[in-house]
Order: structure tokens, then C-alpha cells, then sequence
């Protein structure tokens, strides 16, 4: 999978948005770790 649009977008985003960016991500691998799997 290439990345590099999405980081270019990624990057034009403040520092503040980008911090949010991550903590959602983390959110949702935590989320979806938490979940058990069939």
C-alpha cells in the first residue's frame, strides 16, 4: 500500500491535528485489540 498521498495530506495538517490524527489511530488498534476475535 502506498502512503505517499495520504502522508503528504497528513503532514499539511498542524501539529495539534496530527496529535489527534495519532491518538485516534491508537484508539482504534486498542479498540480493535480489546475486541475478542470468533
Amino acid at each position: 500500500m502506498d502512503f505517499t498521498a495520504t502522508l503528504n495530506q497528513i503532514v499539511s495538517l498542524s501539529v495539534q491535528e496530527r496529535i489527534r490524527l495519532v491518538q485516534a489511530i491508537l484508539e482504534s488498534i486498542a479498540a480493535e485489540h480489546d475486541s475478542p476475535r470468533p
